[in-house]
């Protein structure tokens, strides 16, 4: 399993809380038979030591182990994130 990107990143709860941010994106995942596009909502909490903590959901049920899965995808949106590219 490869998590290929992120694609129709929106956010979606613009609050005057500064450290809830909730998104929603479609997520290309490459697994060994097929790629799916995954609907998913995440919401990024970031802490007052100033570590985030990822709550991630999914639109649909997909026929894959789920904590592998979440486990990438956790480590590709942080990745995402540290580099500037989601929305503010």
């Amino acid at each position: 399993m490869k998590i290929l990107n992120l694609s129709k990143i929106k956010r979606i709860d613009e609050t005057a809380i500064y450290y809830l941010r909730s998104y929603f994106a479609i997520a290309k995942i490459r697994f060994p038979v097929e790629d799916i596009n995954l609907p998913i909502n995440f919401t990024i909490e970031t802490t007052p030591m100033g570590t985030t903590n990822l709550t991630l959901s999914f639109d649909r049920n997909i026929q894959y182990p789920l904590l592998p899965l979440k486990k990438q995808l956790t480590q590709y949106i942080k990745e995402v994130d540290s580099e500037g590219k989601l929305p503010c």
